[in-house]
């Protein structure tokens, strides 16, 4: 009885928390994101992938795309914007956030001020050139997935001396603009000055305002160095230096009061606030009240880097570094603050400030407001308890319990999305409601409901209808109602009812297994190889690594980490590194790594880094920075090798202090922290106390091969599993447990490549036979002695194979050429190896030379026997959500029911039922593969698109 009262009261919870929640209509909030901020420095780089919370905004605007003279829409930055030549594919991963918040709507922003007018003008005056504005934006946002258009041409009848009636021409922009969005449910909003002077020079407001869905009213900028005094930004009230009647104009109340004046409906009107302050150099540095003489702008943010402006982020951090050097005011009659240090003068925004601003257009009754712009705010927490404060005050304020935080689990039954509860229902019948039903009877089947049609749907198996991104995903993935459910007693059903719909079919996984490791390293110089050989990110399986190793960087002799190779990491080349961390996006459970040191960068730099903490503090600090930077998930520690190779004696010991202050300073962010250490126990007595190491690492990468290289005076195998003496895999591998490393940190590694000799005399060719130095290079790796898995297996087809049995490993010879190697069948044997000592896994050197093309047979032999023997599933498909979003259903290209491909983008497709097509998208990194109708590998996808 007990029960059934707790359930009762939690029914009655969820059932009024929803009501309240439909009661109240929310309020817009706006958020503009300038992508460009994706080539700032350091903190203030910005990712759209990761740093926006798609939950703060109900609409999110992608600024800016261009328009060119004879009315073609233009992509101003491919290279961020597109995927085509190595690009960076920005506009997919914006639009791929309505995944985690299917209600937000997304719009492709066209003009901003360095776009200009004359363009705008040209267009806007010629119906053609009008026509072919309005099909090339149709046809990118049905190509890239936008919800619609924001117009942001500033400003019409300014800013150019052609002559045009812009602002008439401006009106029939707009109309034909509709027109054409308008079937297809496209919004149409546009960006327009505020004020009133120059707002009666361009717009026609209760013509504009018949044809557009939303007005934003960029409410900032209403003062600047273009003024003879210091000012602020955006006020809220006039102030006491207001005293004319244009000056009168500048501050946001009487902006409303304009726009409101001039018919603009509330449900229309949103008003814009900024996240960036203005500066100013003052003339004299003891005048610094507003309205104060200047000589021109002020500093430039130490991220936007332009003169005059400074992001909320970027001044709030200047503020927490130079406490004691800036004074903060407020001023009581415009309700903002403004700042002052030595010559240096700021008027901005905070928090009160805002919170006041969105007091004001509450009580107006407005749309909502808009800001200018993301990523200004301090969107990683560095000012703040969390991230993006100015912007969770403006949904506290605006749209009050309804904020959906990212952090946070969300609760898709308290807010109004388009799902229906199918109540368990058999033969379900849509009622008027509108929107997806999942079947709780079935979890491969749900519904799309549409003024009282039903539409049936069922997953292709294996994939189950996953309620938390609207589209079908598989099970492991999916929140999902099992089998069970059926042999429950009522209560408990009851109960689990209740939960369900609580948190949308949401389930606890109960499974808690202990996944073995694949540490994958992956050597980026790959990417300078010539032709099949040449490696890049898009080149990964990311689903047959557990962690991905990205190598190598460097250190510097002050201690701090260095890139090595600029040009190939960093985004002002080819941003190698912000393409592997985006692997992480096709599968979320992958680690990537940062790994530092390697052969070639030595050990003295490091020796000396570890001997001194100051320089171990510089290092420390520089690691958590570049790991944060980026989005690593940790540090992976190549120090090859402690105490040799002109290291000092003392690197045993400053090793493990070097370890241990690592791992303190890595812990709170969740860091992990991984070193490679020498196999062989001649080197690894030198260089390792294994038992205190083992404790402020999480994995121990043994290196166990390089046994033998080719200028050794013998042939001999790179890695043999067995053999006589300590140089062979079982060997070292019992050596680190017998020295007390834990059998689950220890990882045994394995190489993608054998060593290469010339024979003295080619009718010698076993092991411990002459050699007269290392083999021929391979046509990639280019490296005497020493041949990749992919160059063995192309070019080595008509050599002689051997297996040694002593040694579990084959090799080859022709003439007086000599390779012993690794391949599917010694790699198994050093895997039932790793499973019998019960190792945390395996590591391999490295990804890029197993036969990743496929060119000898499957793709990746070596790493899928690995995976295979490790008991994971190769032939399971990506593991990704299948669609990641759906669109509005449409009345378009449906000859008949079925599953048909986009044929203008390969990642799209639609399935067409009763006449009305369904248009899908598959998650980044996959395409549509219409013979296996689901999304798919690129390389398994023929697509024809140009």
């Amino acid at each position: 009885m007990l029960l059934i009262k707790c359930l009762t009261l939690v029914l009655v919870c969820l059932c009024d928390h929803r009501v309240k929640a439909e009661a109240k209509e929310r309020k817009h909030v706006i958020c503009y994101h300038g992508t460009w901020s994706a080539y700032r420095p350091s903190y203030g780089k910005f990712d759209v992938a990761t740093d926006i919370d798609p939950r703060l905004c109900t609409h999110l605007m992608y600024a800016f795309f261009g328009i060119q003279e004879n009315g073609d829409l233009r992509v101003i930055d491919p290279y961020l914007d597109l995927e085509d030549n190595y690009g960076r594919g920005n506009i997919r991963k914006f639009n791929s956030l309505k995944m985690k918040n299917p209600t937000l709507k997304t719009l492709a922003a066209v003009g901003g001020w360095n776009e200009g007018s004359k363009k705008f003008s040209i267009v806007a005056a010629d119906p053609e050139k009008r026509a072919r504005f309005v099909q090339s934006v149709v046809e990118l946002i049905q190509r890239h997935g936008f919800d619609g258009l924001d117009l942001d041409w500033e400003y019409p009848n300014q800013r150019h001396k052609l002559g045009n009636n812009d602002r008439e021409n401006y009106i029939a922009l707009l109309k034909d603009l509709k027109e054409g969005l308008e079937p297809f449910g496209y919004l149409l909003t546009a960006a327009v000055g505020s004020v009133q002077l120059s707002a009666e020079m361009s717009y026609d407001i209760p013509e504009m305002c018949k044809y557009l869905d939303i007005v934003n009213v960029m409410a900032y900028d209403l003062h600047g160095p273009w003024d003879q005094a210091v000012g602020i930004n955006a006020p809220l009230h006039a102030g006491l230096a207001d005293n004319t009647e244009y000056t009168r104009q500048l501050n946001l109340e009487a902006i409303v009061k304009y726009w409101l004046s001039k018919g603009t409906p509330r449900n229309k009107l949103v008003i814009g606030v900024p996240f960036y302050g203005r500066t100013f150099n003052l003339e004299n540095p003891l005048q610094h009240n507003v309205g104060a003489p200047h000589t021109g702008r002020g500093i430039p943010g130490s991220y936007s880097r332009e003169p005059g402006v400074i992001g909320y982020n970027e001044l709030c951090e200047l503020f927490q570094k130079e406490p004691d050097q800036w004074h903060l005011d407020w001023d009581e009659q415009q309700m903002v603050p403004y700042a002052y240090r030595d010559n240096q003068w700021v008027g901005y925004e905070n928090e009160e400030s805002i919170a006041l601003k969105a007091d004001y257009i509450m009580a107006e009754d407005l749309a909502g407001i808009m800001v200018w712009s993301i990523e200004s705010d301090d969107f990683r927490g560095i000012c703040s308890s969390q991230r993006y404060p100015l912007l969770r005050l403006i949904n506290n304020k605006m749209n009050g319990d309804l904020v959906l935080d990212l952090e946070k689990d969300v609760n898709y039954e308290s807010v109004s999305l388009p799902i229906i509860d199918s109540k368990f229902i058999d033969n379900f019948q849509c009622s008027s409601e509108n929107g997806y039903v999942r079947d709780l009877k079935n979890c491969s089947k749900f519904y799309f409901c549409d003024s009282g049609f039903t539409y049936n749907f069922e997953c292709i198996s294996p994939l189950k209808f996953d309620i938390d991104i609207l589209a079908c995903n598989y099970p492991h993935l999916s929140s999902v109602i099992t089998d069970d459910f059926k042999n429950m007693n009522r209560n408990f059903k009851l109960l689990l009812g209740l939960i369900f719909l609580a948190t949308a079919c949401g389930f606890i996984e109960a499974a808690n297994t202990t996944e073995k490791v694949i540490y994958c390293y992956y050597g980026t110089w790959a990417n300078y190889r010539n032709g099949n050989g040449k490696f890049e990110p898009s080149n990964v399986n990311p689903f047959l690594c557990t962690h991905l190793s990205y190598t190598f960087f460097g250190l510097s002799v002050q201690g701090e980490l260095r890139v090595l190779d600029p040009w190939l990491d960093l985004d002002s080349g080819l941003g190698n590194i912000k393409r592997t961390i985006a692997l992480k996006e096709i599968n979320p459970k992958l680690k990537v790594i940062a790994a530092i040191g390697g052969w070639n960068e030595g050990s003295i730099n490091y020796s000396n880094m570890a001997a001194d903490p100051n320089k171990r503090e510089i290092f420390i600090k520089s690691v958590l920075q570049f790991l944060k930077a980026h989005q690593f998930d940790g540090l992976d520690l190549d120090w090859e090798y402690p105490a040799q190779r002109g290291g000092a004696s003392a690197d045993r010991v400053n090793f493990i202090t070097l370890l241990k202050e690592l791992q303190k300073s890595f812990a709170p962010y969740g860091y992990e922290l991984i070193t490679a250490v020498a196999a062989s126990e001649y080197s690894a007595k030198i260089s390792f106390n294994i038992p205190e190491m083992s404790k402020y690492v999480d994995y121990i990468n043994v290196m166990t091969y390089d046994f033998v290289t080719g200028y050794d005076a013998v042939l001999g195998f790179n890695a043999p599993l067995k053999g006589q003496g300590a140089n062979n895999v079982e060997a070292s591998i019992k050596y680190w447990l017998n020295q007390g490393a834990p059998a689950s940190k220890l990882v045994l590694g394995l190489a993608m490549y054998g060593h290469s000799f010339q024979l003295a005399n080619p009718a010698q060719v076993t092991a411990g036979s002459p050699s007269i130095g290392p083999g021929k290079s391979g046509p990639y790796t280019i490296q005497p002695g020493m041949l990749g898995y992919n160059e063995i297996c192309e070019t080595t087809t008509n050599w002689r194979y051997e297996w040694d049995d002593r040694h579990g490993v084959p090799y080859k010879y022709k003439n007086d050429q000599w390779i012993g190697y690794d391949d599917e069948s010694s790699i198994a044997l050093k895997i039932d190896l790793l499973k019998s000592l019960n190792l945390a896994g395996a590591m391999l050197w490295s990804i890029e030379m197993d036969d990743f093309r496929g060119i000898c047979g499957m793709k990746y032999p070596l790493l899928s026997t690995i995976n295979s023997k490790l008991g994971k599933d190769i032939n399971q498909l990506p593991s990704n959500p299948i669609p990641t979003s759906t669109v509005s259903p449409s009345l378009r290209d449906c000859p008949s029911d079925g599953l048909y491909a986009n044929p203008k983008d390969c990642s799209r497709f639609y399935q067409c039922l009763k006449g009305v097509r369904f248009d899908f998208t598959c998650p980044p990194g996959l395409l549509y593969d219409a013979k296996n109708a689901l999304c798919n590998w690129p390389q398994t996808v023929k697509c024809n698109v140009v």
